[in-house]
């Protein structure tokens, strides 16, 4: 099903909403914001369900986005290049520690994966493929984001995060050298339907690592991408 420019444009702009304030997204207040009547804003909405874009997880509530949804954000930033960079003092806090330690990436990324997680409040993760040493940080804080206040939601992220440890090294051959996004259902790895995942793998002196963030599908894939990227470029650069 083809979708017009507008409904692109909401599809995005829903995205973008959701994103910050993990609230389904109204039509009412799509209307006001496209400057439409709120019956033709529900019947957009309605069309964007229909090709797969949204999903509406109550009758009476508003629409959040499918993995396609998502998808299709994620293809668009990466279509015109946009993001926002990565932050001054994060950067220089990652230069530094490239420049340091890129002959042996066990301390690197035990570095990195701090810096990684301050910046994006996701879990930050890496994976020695060498050693088997796995260093994350930012399990805390993740695992107060609104998906997990349910118990049952929060014991089953830690679960998924312990399998995440054990088979992240799979991955390295589909992400080394750049950087991969995986949504939802797209996760290699079993059990990770309800997660996004951003990785990639360098080499450097012997050693391979995997590396990357893991969230809630709703995260910033325009900020968390580019500093996957940046690390990698900068570890590549430094070889």
């Amino acid at each position: 099903m083809l979708v017009s420019d507008r409904q692109k444009n909401i599809l995005l702009h829903l995205i973008g909403e959701y994103v910050k304030s993990a609230e389904p997204v109204a039509s009412s207040d799509l209307a006001k914001k496209f400057k439409v009547s709120s019956a033709t804003m529900r019947n957009e909405m309605v069309d964007l369900e229909k090709a797969g874009y949204l999903h509406q997880p109550h009758t009476s509530a508003g629409r959040v986005p499918t993995d396609k949804g998502y998808r299709f954000y994620i293809n668009k930033f990466e279509a015109t290049k946009v993001n926002t960079g990565v932050e001054r003092k994060v950067g220089r806090q990652i230069q530094k520690g490239v420049s340091e330690h890129t002959g042996n990436l066990d301390r690197l990324f035990s570095i990195l994966v701090r810096e990684m997680a301050e910046a994006t409040g996701s879990l930050a993760i890496a994976r020695m493929l060498e050693s088997g040493s796995v260093f994350d940080s930012g399990l805390e804080k993740m695992l107060k984001e609104p998906e997990f206040v349910e118990k049952e939601d929060f014991l089953e992220a830690a679960d998924h995060i312990s399998e995440l440890r054990e088979e992240l090294e799979t991955l390295f051959d589909e992400a080394s050298g750049k950087t991969v996004i995986f949504v939802g259902k797209e996760n290699p790895i079993a059990g990770l339907d309800e997660y996004s995942l951003i990785v990639s793998g360098v080499s450097s002196g012997g050693q391979k690592v995997v590396y990357g963030l893991f969230g809630p599908k709703r995260m910033r894939y325009d900020r968390n991408t580019a500093l996957v990227q940046y690390i990698n470029n900068l570890i590549n650069e430094s070889i």
